[in-house]
């Protein structure tokens, strides 16, 4: 039997603050009736599966608390309201940008979480976080984006052995998705390396709130890099460290359809036609494993590439038309072609920084490039645009909507910047 108790600040139907509450369910089933509030504290713990699987892994016991009140929630957010300045010679209204606020981190145990992951939908934000060297620790916070100018925490849950590599937002399913990294006592396995994680939470795709964890599932790898929600409910999973891909249902994590050990699996991501796995093979190679999205049932091409992917992050890709965007570190961003192999353009900014994470949209390719900032591309012609050389090191870059997100180094937080 599991408990589930919920301390949070409850919303009525016509958006007016009430009392705090704390709601206490026992249940037998798996089911939960639906509770037609807003919940916004979760802990949870329940009775661990006797029979484990060595593959595949559902912990029940992952020490998680969304317990916060709101003046902590309060205290994440430092307001800045400052004009962005991209040292560009283009006149381009596209990036013209206020840097609006910084989501501040928490310190755990001594240690200061780093922002990892974001992803989301008009209104709501979600950021994972980790624990930089050798400390497993981790967060998951939600952002609403009601007041443009002012952006609000509404939650945050402290991982104490869990940290957060990649996450995925999935509205139209109300699913939230995690990866990362477990320590090894949480996955339950004493023989061989099962600490690449995944979750699924429910999320309200109207307030974004978070609520149930429908599945935990651990797997073969030191840890899990990213993770991708497909639209016939399959999670693709990429697993480092001997971890390599596996492929199993949102409805049922038990029914894998496909599992591939390769030993330096970075980061899958599908769009369209493709979806495109890099993993590494050594010095100045790499592999692109390629599937037609449209045919799962066809073989997979590889291209190599000349290339080789960083020991640490999880060197980013980003699938756009037949296209294949990739940050590799110190050989900057990459552009493949992906209906045969060719590298079509490479910028690589010699400043001492790296290329830590990479996104495109319709136009532009977003760099965040450690030391040097963050830069902008014209995505056909890798022309630079404009660079912004904020105090601090760029490790990540998500655009959502009219927003900006640039994870800042060790202990800065996320920079959340709005298109004007």
């Amino acid at each position: 039997m599991c408990e589930i108790i919920f301390v949070g600040l409850i919303y009525d139907n016509v958006g007016m603050l009430t009392d705090g509450i704390k709601i206490k369910i026992h249940y037998m089933n798996k089911y939960l009736l639906f509770l037609g509030i807003t919940l916004l504290i979760i802990s949870s713990s329940c009775e661990k599966k006797e029979d484990i699987d060595r593959e595949n892994v559902i912990n029940n016991e992952t020490e998680i608390s969304f317990e916060r009140t709101q003046e902590e929630l309060d205290s994440r957010i430092e307001l800045v309201n400052r004009a962005v300045d991209f040292n560009s010679d283009k006149s381009t209204n596209d990036l013209s940008y206020t840097w609006i606020a910084n989501i501040l981190p928490i310190t755990s145990n001594g240690v200061i979480l780093s922002a990892s992951s974001v992803d989301g939908f008009d209104g709501s934000v979600y950021v994972g976080w980790h624990a930089k060297g050798e400390n497993v620790m981790g967060e998951l916070s939600v952002i609403s984006l009601t007041d443009q100018d002012h952006p609000l925490m509404t939650q945050y849950a402290t991982f104490p052995k869990h940290e957060m590599n990649d996450i995925e937002v999935v509205p139209y399913a109300g699913r939230l998705l995690v990866a990362g990294q477990a320590k090894a006592d949480i996955s339950g396995i004493t023989v061989g390396d099962n600490n690449a994680f995944s979750q699924g939470w429910n999320i309200n795709p109207v307030t974004g709130y978070v609520g149930l964890m429908e599945w935990e599932n651990y797997l073969p790898g030191y840890s899990a890099n990213s993770i991708s929600y497909l639209e016939n409910q399959t999670i693709w999973l990429s697993k480092g460290s001997e971890g390599g891909l596996t492929v199993f249902r949102d409805d049922d994590i038990e029914d894998v359809k496909l599992d591939m050990e390769i030993s330096k699996a970075k980061h899958f991501d599908a769009s369209g036609d493709y979806g495109v796995l890099l993993y590494g093979v050594g010095y100045n190679e790499s592999i692109l494993r390629v599937w037609d999205m449209t045919n799962l049932y066809n073989d997979y091409v590889e291209y190599t590439i000349p290339y080789d992917v960083t020991n640490l992050g999880k060197n980013g890709v980003v699938v756009n038309y037949e296209f294949a965007y990739l940050a590799m570190g110190n050989d900057g961003i990459i552009k493949v072609d992906l209906t045969n192999g060719n590298v079509i353009h490479q910028f690589d900014f010699d400043g001492g920084g790296f290329a830590n994470g990479v996104f495109v949209d319709w136009r532009y390719i977003y760099a965040a490039y450690g030391a040097d900032g963050l830069f902008v591309l014209d995505k056909e012609t890798f022309e630079v645009l404009g660079n912004w050389d904020f105090d601090g090191s760029c490790n990540y870059v998500k655009k959502v909507g009219e927003y900006l997100y640039l994870a800042n180094g060790s202990e800065d937080g996320l920079i959340v910047l709005r298109k004007d």
